[in-house]
Parts: C-alpha cells; structure tokens; sequence
C-alpha cells in the first residue's frame, strides 16, 4: 500500500486493527506478509486497538425496545460460552432493570431504553465418555500387543491407548463378553488368560464442573 516511511501496515481482524510483524518501505509504498485476508491501511488507526474492541463489545449488547430476544442467543453474541447442549443455563434480570426489560420464558423482553443488567448462570453436566479398545493377545514374542498370561494395570493400558481424564476423573472397564476366556478384570488389572480378541469398554467419568456467573449489561435504544 501507499505509504510512508514510517508507517506500519495495519490489517483488522479479531475487531481490532493489528500491525504486521513483517513490514518492508520500497519506492513509497509499504509492505506486509500475512496469511489471512482482510480490510490493509498503511496509516495509523484513527482508533486504537482498544477503542476498536470497546466498540465492538458495545455494539454485540445493544438490543431495540420493544422486542424479544433469545436469552442463549444474547449469551452467545456477547461472548458466553456454554460448551454442553445439555448445560442448564439460568438468568436473572436485575431489579434496577425491571423498568427497562423483562425476562419472559426463554426471551428477554426489552422495554423501554435505558440499561438492561442480566446475569447468566451456566452449569455444565457431568462428562461421561465410553472408549470401545479391541487388544491383541498373544503368546510372548508373537508381535501381539498384549502377551497371554500377564496383567496389565489398567490405568497404563488406557493411557498408552490415548484415553485422557483429568486428576480428578474416574476411570473403569469392563470387559465383552465375547472376550470370556481371552481375557478378564481383576481389580484395577486387566489380566489376560490365552491368545485371542480382547474387548474392553473404558468409562472416563468426569465431575461436574463449578457453575460460572457472568453478568452483562445490554443498552437498550
């Protein structure tokens, strides 16, 4: 782009103006690399970064009277999140707003302008994942992955078969029943008795999160 000598090259994205880190001057114009596209200036801002981003908060909460408005929607545009379909989300509108907007059902509805505060309360359910691991059991030396007549403790089995879970997350198995006589459970072991197909089921059981608070002020015009 056209520009001077000391000018950085700016590109907008993320709702902010954001200088390049790689910037060349040939011949009056200014140049950049980078791997996205978007609106390029050579010229300072006329607004800061943070002047940027205020704006654009102020903008995703302000709402029309007269209205009605999902409440998960308002939570999503300004930036709540809520991971689980499942999560039970609450509201609560402020007394101070009760002039200005209403919590009806599963809508917020606006009344006249003025400021509208509503604190969203979001609890996550608990995770519970089930892992299918299919293991190979063999004599020693065979190339299987597991060897006949040997227990393996099953916390090292399902860590070297990619199962995660947090310190506090509650690991068990249970074994196919088409694995009877391959393989067993025994204790926190997984022991296998001769060669064959070993069918084990892992549950990852997660606990339930803490409930988040967050509180928005929506203007209402």
């Amino acid at each position: 782009l056209d520009g001077g000598a000391g000018d950085n090259l700016f590109h907008f994205t993320g709702g902010a103006w954001v200088a390049l880190p790689e910037r060349s001057y040939v011949n009056g114009q200014v140049c950049g690399v980078t791997s996205s596209f978007s609106p390029f200036t050579a010229a300072v801002p006329a607004k800061t970064p943070a002047e940027i981003a205020a704006a654009a908060d102020l903008a995703s909460r302000t709402i029309s009277a007269k209205q009605k408005y999902s409440l998960r929607s308002l939570a999503s545009q300004t930036g709540i999140k809520i991971v689980s379909p499942k999560a039970k989300v609450t509201t609560t509108v402020a007394g101070s707003s009760k002039k200005v907007c209403t919590k009806s059902g599963s809508t917020l509805k606006t009344l006249v302008a003025g400021n509208c505060v509503v604190t969203y309360t979001i609890q996550e359910p608990k995770q519970t994942i089930k892992s299918f691991k299919s293991f190979a059991v063999g004599e020693v030396g065979s190339g299987s992955a597991l060897n006949a007549k040997t227990s393996y403790s099953m916390n090292a089995v399902a860590s070297a078969n990619g199962i995660s879970r947090s310190a506090k997350g509650k690991l068990s198995m249970t074994v196919a029943k088409s694995s009877k006589g391959i393989c067993s459970k025994s204790g926190s072991n997984l022991k296998m008795l001769k060669p064959g197909t070993c069918n084990v089921t892992f549950t990852v059981q997660e606990p339930q999160p803490a409930a988040t608070k967050t509180t928005k002020t929506f203007v209402v015009k």
